[in-house]
């Protein structure tokens, strides 16, 4: 699924990384391939649909918090960055 997204340079040296965003997207191997030859400081990944609409994401190609926590998992991207996850539909305003 065609997403747009940015990466930021923090511009603090070697201390720094890259902050990085994308939209809503589907399973994307070449986002996590990009992300795994960058140091990332910070991601932030959207998700359109909660984990109870999942049969909905499936259709629609998009991801749901678990989806994005497998794809996250399963990249190599992930033993390099951090992860820490809200889902809209549990997170207290």
């Amino acid at each position: 699924m065609p997403a747009v997204g940015f990466a930021v340079d923090t511009g603090q040296g070697d201390d720094g990384g890259w902050w990085v965003f994308t939209g809503d997207t589907g399973p994307n191997p070449l986002l996590w391939e990009r992300l795994r030859r960058m140091k990332v400081a910070h991601l932030v990944i959207e998700t359109a649909f909660s984990d109870e609409e999942r049969q909905l994401t499936r259709i629609s190609r998009h991801l749901c918090p678990t989806a994005l926590g497998h794809d996250w998992h399963s990249s190599k991207a992930a033993s390099t960055c951090t992860s820490r996850t809200s889902s809209p539909a549990r997170a207290s305003l």
